[in-house]
């Protein structure tokens, strides 16, 4: 059993042990934000869309000391594997 615990602590915590998704100093947000209070726009024609998940991007940024780089989109095409990075040198 104690070997059951410790691996189910080992694999809750690996996410969090993996380093942060950050490219040039920005990570990626993909949001559909029609879905309030999650994500939303304030009012018709608005830039930039406000809610918990906004807030919660704004401070990954500030503990990852990176900018939020937001992407909206419907659903669907959020869910889409990303293209696989290319090769560094």
């Amino acid at each position: 059993m104690r070997r059951w615990i410790a691996l189910g602590l080992a694999f809750a915590a690996t996410p969090a042990l993996a380093a942060p998704p950050i490219r040039a100093g920005q990570f990626t947000v993909c949001t559909d934000p029609s879905y309030p209070p999650m994500e939303f726009y304030r009012q018709p024609g608005a830039r930039d869309p406000v809610g918990f998940d906004m807030d919660l991007a704004a401070a990954l940024a500030k503990a990852w000391g990176a900018a939020p780089r937001i992407v909206s989109t419907e659903f669907p095409a959020s869910c889409q594997p990303s293209p696989p990075a290319a090769a560094t040198p």
